[in-house]
C-alpha cells in the first residue's frame, strides 16, 4: 500500500508537472511566435510602403528641380513645356515597377489654371501609361471623389497614405501615396501615386503562424482597411473586442500579446505593430490552434499516467523497485522543462510504460524545440543577405563580454561600413542599392569564410574573428582590400563595384591589463573603421 501511495503520488508530481510545462513552454512559444511574425511582417510591408514614399519623393524633387520660379505657372506656355518635361521623368521613373498603376501631378489653382497638370494611367491591355483627363478644380467640391486626394494632401501638408480603395479603371484594389510638392515654401501642387494592393494583400493572407490565423490592417481611425476575410473589412475594431481596440490604439509601436473573445464567445490571440505610416497591422489566432499541440501532448501524459497507475497496481512489488527512480528522473526533467530549459535529455531506464512516457516527453520537448528554432531562425537571419542579423549580434555580444570578463580567449571585431551607399541609391535606385549591399556581404562571407558576419544596420556590418582567423587577421584584411580593388577594376555596374571602410579590434585575454567592455573594443574598432573611410576619401577606385 506504501509503495503504491508512493507511486501514486509520484505519477500525480509527474503529470502535474508536464502539465505545467506545457502550458508555461507553449504559452512563451505562442508569444514568442505571434510577436515575431507581427514583426517581419511590419517590416515587409514597411519596406514596401517605403519604397512608394522614396518613389514620390524622386519625383517631388524632379518638379521643384525642374520649375525655375513659381510665378511662371501663371504662364500657360510655360506650364505646358515644364509638365510635358515632368511627364517624361515620371513615366521613365513610374514605368520601372509594375505595381505602379498610375501618377498624376496637379498644379495649385491659386498659381496656375485649376485644370493645369496630368493624370496617366496604365493600360490593363497594353502595360503602357495612358494620358487621361485632368480633373477642374473649380468645378468640384474638395469631398469629390474627383478631387478629394488633392484636397487631402493639401489640408494635410505632408505626404500621406490613404487606405486601400477600389480602382474603377483597373477594376482592382489600389492604395495611394499624396505628396505636396513646395517651391521657397509655397505649395505649388500635389503629386500621387497608385499601388497595385495586391502585393500587400498577397503579404498579408499569407500570414499564418497557426491553422486559422490571419493577419488585418487598421487605419489610424481603428477601421479594419483589409482582411483576407472580407466580412470585417470596415469594421471598426473596437466593434471586434473592445478590449483588443483599446490595446492597440494605446500602443506606442509594440503590441503585447493579448487574449480576448469574439460575440460569439471564440477565445483569440492577436499581436500588432505600428507600422510607418500610421496604420497598424494585427496578426491573430484562435486559442484551439495556439494550444492545439498542447492539449495532444497532454492527452499524451494523462494516457501515460492512466498506464503507468493500471500497471502499478497489478505489479506493486515490481514498481516499487523499478519505476521511483525512473519517475523522479522524469518528474525532475518535466520541471528543467517547465524552467525554459530545453536541452533535457530523458533516456528510459526500463522497456516499460516508463518508457512510453519518457517518449512522449522526450515528443514534446523536440516539437517545442522545432518551433523555438523556427522562431530563432526568423529573428537571427538578416533578410536581405542571408547572414546573421542583429538580434543575433546582440546575443554574440553578450558572451563576448562574458568571455572578457573572464579572459577565456582571443578574438577580434572587424566593424565594417559601406561606402557610397547612399549615392548608390539616389544614382541607381533602392533596388540597385540592395544588390550592393548584397554583393558587399558576399565579398565579406568569401574573405572572412571561418568567422560568422552580422548585419548590425542598413550599411553595417561586423565579423568575429576567433581561432584561426583571428591569427590571420591581417591577412584577411588585406585580401578583403585586394578583393574590392579587383571589383572596382573588373566591373563597371555600380552594384559590383564594392568600396568597404572596415577596422579591426583585438581583444587579448592574457594581456597585463585587457579590456572589460565589449562597447569599449566596438567603439575602437569603430574608430578605426572612420579612418579607414577617410583614407580611402569616400571614392570608388
Amino acid at each position: 500500500m506504501l509503495t503504491m501511495c508512493s507511486i501514486l503520488i509520484c505519477t500525480a508530481i509527474l503529470g502535474g508537472a508536464g502539465i505545467y510545462a506545457c502550458q508555461s513552454v507553449t504559452t512563451r512559444d505562442a508569444d514568442k511566435i505571434m510577436n515575431l511574425t507581427a514583426e517581419d511582417e511590419a517590416t515587409i510591408l514597411d519596406g514596401q510602403f517605403k519604397l512608394m514614399a522614396d518613389s514620390v519623393d524622386v519625383m517631388a524633387s524632379d518638379a521643384v528641380r525642374e520649375l525655375s520660379d513659381y510665378s511662371l505657372l501663371k504662364d500657360n506656355l510655360y506650364v505646358r513645356s515644364y509638365l510635358y518635361n515632368l511627364d517624361s521623368v515620371f513615366n521613365e521613373s513610374a514605368a520601372k515597377d509594375d505595381r505602379i498603376l498610375a501618377y498624376y501631378y496637379h498644379l495649385n489653382p491659386d498659381y496656375a489654371a485649376s485644370d493645369a497638370g496630368f493624370v496617366f494611367r496604365r493600360s490593363p491591355k497594353t502595360g503602357s501609361f495612358q494620358s487621361q483627363l485632368v480633373p477642374d478644380l473649380k468645378k468640384y467640391l474638395s469631398t469629390d471623389p474627383e478631387v478629394s486626394w488633392y484636397f487631402t494632401a493639401h489640408y494635410a501638408q505632408r505626404g500621406i497614405f490613404t487606405n486601400p480603395h477600389y480602382d474603377d479603371y483597373h477594376e482592382c484594389e489600389v492604395i495611394s501615396y499624396l505628396f505636396p510638392v513646395y517651391f521657397e515654401k509655397h505649395e505649388i501642387g500635389v503629386i500621387g501615386l497608385d499601388l497595385d494592393f495586391s502585393s500587400i494583400a498577397e503579404s498579408l493572407d499569407a500570414v499564418s503562424p497557426y491553422d486559422d490565423s490571419f493577419a488585418f490592417l487598421v487605419d489610424q481611425s481603428d477601421k479594419i482597411v483589409y482582411s483576407k476575410d472580407d466580412s470585417h473589412i470596415g469594421i471598426n475594431l473596437f466593434d471586434v473586442n473592445q478590449d483588443l481596440g483599446r490595446e492597440v490604439r494605446a500602443s506606442a509601436g509594440v503590441g503585447r500579446l493579448i487574449r480576448y473573445e469574439t460575440e460569439d464567445r471564440t477565445v483569440w490571440f492577436s499581436s500588432w505593430r505600428r507600422l510607418e505610416n500610421g496604420m497598424r497591422i494585427v496578426v491573430t489566432a484562435p486559442y484551439e490552434s495556439v494550444y492545439r499541440y498542447r492539449n495532444q501532448l497532454i492527452s499524451l501524459l494523462v494516457y501515460g499516467v492512466i498506464l503507468i497507475l493500471f500497471v502499478s497496481f497489478l505489479v506493486t512489488t515490481f514498481i516499487a523497485n523499478h519505476i521511483v527512480h525512473p519517475i523522479q528522473k522524469l518528474t525532475n526533467g518535466a520541471r528543467a522543462i517547465a524552467d525554459g530549459n530545453l536541452q533535457v535529455v530523458l533516456k528510459p531506464d526500463t522497456n516499460d510504460e516508463i518508457r512510453v512516457l519518457t517518449e512522449s516527453i522526450d515528443i514534446m520537448e523536440k516539437k517545442l524545440n522545432e518551433h523555438i528554432e523556427k522562431v530563432r531562425e526568423l529573428a537571427y537571419r538578416d533578410p536581405l543577405t542571408g547572414v546573421r542579423s542583429k538580434t543575433a549580434y546582440k546575443d554574440e555580444v553578450s558572451k563576448l563580454q562574458k568571455v572578457m570578463e573572464d579572459r577565456v580567449f582571443d578574438f577580434a571585431i572587424v566593424v565594417c561600413d559601406l561606402n557610397h551607399l547612399k549615392l548608390v541609391n539616389d544614382n541607381f535606385g533602392h533596388e540597385t542599392g540592395d544588390e550592393y549591399i548584397i554583393n558587399s556581404c558576399y565579398m565579406l562571407c568569401q574573405t572572412f569564410k571561418r568567422s560568422p558576419v552580422y548585419r548590425i544596420g542598413g550599411d553595417e556590418f561586423v565579423v568575429i574573428l576567433t581561432k584561426h582567423d583571428f591569427e590571420e587577421r591581417e591577412e584577411l584584411c588585406q585580401k578583403l582590400f585586394e578583393h574590392m580593388q579587383e571589383s572596382c577594376l573588373r566591373y563597371k555596374d555600380p552594384e559590383s563595384r564594392i568600396s568597404i571602410a572596415y577596422g579591426v579590434a583585438e581583444y587579448f585575454a592574457h594581456a597585463e591589463k585587457p579590456l572589460t567592455d565589449y562597447q569599449e573594443l566596438f567603439r575602437i574598432g569603430d574608430e578605426r573603421m572612420y579612418e579607414k573611410k577617410k583614407e580611402m576619401g569616400g571614392g570608388r577606385r
